[in-house]
């Protein structure tokens, strides 16, 4: 997964790669858990530039010549290769030397969309100017998750400026692209009865004493209790840097076989596995991505103690740490949760709460 967010680009970001040392950051918060190399790698294993024989030029070649959006929802697509490379945009990697293809839309009112490349066929990039080329206010590449690469953004429009949607890729990569534009309608994720709370509370200017693991000083995690998790993610800002909050939680096992972790959040999702140290930061899966409300799975093996890592995505330009993910174990015992008792009542007795 590349990184990067629009409210975090003055953030020093540092990559760490399995049994690596643990880099550190202005802030440890933005750390991502693999590198640009294993990136490119598992990209260059599953992905080649999708050159047609003849032009299909569907899309504008730049701001000047851009597709109008007529209104919303809005679909299209076509293939860049043919197109120049006229535009770059930090996500976090930059020099792309990809064609890109560019539409422009007018907000008549506020509106918060998702442009969604996830059915596309090649390594995609995408990102959005208002106004003018280089303002840029919005960027993702691989939101649609690390086995498919494709991207997604989820952004705000304002009433009454112009937006250049520039559909791009991955260093070179170009292909068929499949774009559309929609109100962005909120998955919800919901917490089963007697499931663990995360028990933090995220705000503006917050440091993390609950479970912010190695990115901590001193370290510090949650103790798994139970196979099903309930927490709150997202980014928050501290001294004008924007941030992502980090969860570590530490799981103890006994015997032998496997175990599967799987989070669904209400936000594109960062899931990893690692040996429970934080010096080398060591991983022993991942790390895996889900988009909005599709899971992001990983598996160890039983015997000993690993951290769980959650997080959101970077690159989501995401303004809040209240929403919600669900994290579950099964396999190598991990005991089940216990929903709280109840007092034992009847409906009668619940009707005669309210007579006089």
């Amino acid at each position: 997964m590349k990184f990067a967010s629009t409210c975090c680009t003055a953030i020093v970001l540092a990559a760490v790669t399995a049994g690596s040392a643990f880099a550190t950051s202005i802030e440890s918060t933005s750390h991502v858990l693999m590198s640009p190399g294993e990136i490119a790698d598992a990209k260059n294993l599953n992905f080649t530039p999708n050159v047609p024989n003849g032009e299909n030029l569907v899309g504008g070649d730049n701001v000047g010549t851009a597709t109008p959006i007529g209104s919303l929802p809005y679909s299209d697509g076509g293939n860049t290769c043919s197109y120049l490379n006229d535009y770059d945009a930090v996500c976090p990697f930059t020099g792309s030397t990809s064609a890109d293809v560019v539409y422009s839309y007018v907000a008549t009112s506020n509106i918060n969309v998702d442009i969604d490349l996830c059915a596309s066929l090649y390594d995609t990039k995408v990102y959005v100017y208002a106004n003018v080329a280089g303002n840029l206010v919005g960027c993702n590449d691989d939101a649609c998750g690390t086995t498919t690469f494709m991207s997604k953004l989820n952004l705000t429009l304002l009433s009454g400026n112009t937006y250049y949607i520039v559909v791009d890729g991955y260093g070179g990569d170009c292909g068929d692209y499949s774009l559309t534009i929609a109100e962005h309608l909120p998955c919800v994720v919901t917490c089963p009865a007697g499931s663990q709370l995360e028990g933090e509370t995220c705000f503006d200017g917050y440091t993390d004493t609950v479970n912010g693991g190695c990115n901590s000083t001193p370290n510090v995690f949650s103790t798994v209790t139970c196979n099903t998790i309930c927490g709150k993610g997202g980014y928050y800002t501290t001294a004008g840097f924007g941030y992502r909050d980090t969860d570590w939680y530490r799981v103890t096992t006994t015997g032998s076989g496997v175990a599967t972790v799987t989070v669904v959040a209400e936000f594109p999702v960062q899931l990893a596995i690692l040996a429970d140290t934080c010096v080398p930061i060591t991983l022993t899966c991942g790390s895996s991505f889900g988009a909005e409300c599709v899971p992001a799975t990983c598996t160890f093996n039983c015997g000993g103690s690993s951290i769980i890592f959650v997080s959101a995505q970077q690159g989501l330009g995401l303004t809040t740490c209240d929403l919600d993910y669900r994290l579950t174990i099964e396999g190598c015992g991990v005991p089940g949760c216990t929903p709280s008792a109840t007092e034992n009542t009847t409906w009668g007795n619940v009707k005669g709460l309210y007579r006089n």
